[in-house]
């Protein structure tokens, strides 16, 4: 179960990363045994996710929320961005097999999110929301990506190698799923309601031949599912409304909670009452840490913010 917040312009509690993982086993036969099929066998594995083939627009604002990812001053570049920028502590100096060049140069790292772009409605690793094929990860572990140790032990320690999955594994990893389905998300992202949400999503993987063909037994196309989960948190329980956090904050004389979800109902027609609240929630939560912690959230983003 992967929880996460699909309105990131206000809140991000964990980036969407959910991936869809599988192993082909032949059958034994005639006294031989059963054998995990691997990408030397002539086989490739293709992946989707039923009914749910993006996510930015009217399911998550994610690539669209600015952030000055490369440090430079602006938000000019493509990739200034949410989803550039969460990943950006990653990288790789060649390839996804952890490959370290001789005499490796810190000018040589390609980091996620900056030298590598991630693609709208793709993870991290570049696997798309709308299927392909899965990558195959061998004896020693696959799709490997490293990170900078901590300051402490960087002259000892010069990156630290990350393994995304285990051996002998088929993967698309990091998919930014969200929980709604294709066929019932229609209108702006204001429009979502608590009914809109699927949970458990339906993912499928196909048995293809190396050439792309979806391979058959008995005129059956050789395949199989796997549910997804995607959680919501549901800070507007008690962050907004009649809410025990809302109603606190009234008391110790915070409004906006209540300013933030006004602002909403009143200049935009087609808000739900989830979004509205969403929102507030969000807001309601930034300015709690700013009182009680002593921190300047809503300081800092006041030009972003609408209450």
């Amino acid at each position: 179960m992967h929880c996460v917040g699909f309105d990131i312009s206000y809140c991000c509690v964990i980036p969407p990363y959910n991936s869809i993982q599988a192993q082909v086993v032949k059958s034994g036969e005639n006294g031989k045994l059963p054998k995990l099929l691997t990408p030397e066998d002539g086989v490739k594995l293709y992946y989707y996710v039923k009914d749910n083939s993006y996510s930015e627009g009217n399911k998550m604002r994610y690539w669209s929320v600015p952030k000055d990812t490369n440090g430079d001053g602006d938000m000019s570049d493509p990739g200034d961005n949410i989803a550039n920028y969460v990943w950006t502590h990653l990288f790789i100096y060649q390839d996804l097999e952890g490959t370290v060049p001789k005499n490796w140069k810190k000018s040589q790292r390609l980091h996620v999110g900056k030298e590598i772009n991630v693609p709208i409605d793709a993870g991290p690793s570049g696997k798309p929301m709308a299927g392909g094929y899965m990558d195959y990860a061998g004896d020693n572990g696959g799709n490997i990506v490293f990170t900078e140790p901590m300051k402490a032990v960087q002259g000892l320690v010069p990156h630290v190698p990350l393994k995304l999955t285990a051996s002998n594994i088929w993967d698309a990893l990091g998919l930014p799923l969200t929980a709604f389905n294709d066929s019932r998300r229609k209108g702006t992202i204001r429009s979502i309601t608590s009914k809109d949400f699927q949970p458990y999503q339906y993912s499928m993987v196909q048995l293809h031949d190396k050439n792309g063909k979806p391979i058959t037994v008995n005129g059956k196309i050789v395949e199989f599912f796997g549910t997804n989960p995607v959680d919501i948190p549901n800070c507007i329980v008690c962050h907004s409304g009649n809410g025990k956090a809302a109603k606190l904050s009234r008391q110790e004389g915070l409004t906006a909670v209540d300013k933030e979800y006004n602002y909403w109902k009143k200049n935009y027609p087609d808000i739900s009452e989830y979004m509205a609240r969403l929102s507030a929630a969000s807001i309601n939560i930034l300015e709690l840490h700013d009182k009680r912690h002593g921190t300047h959230f809503l300081k800092r983003i006041q030009s972003k913010c609408f209450f």
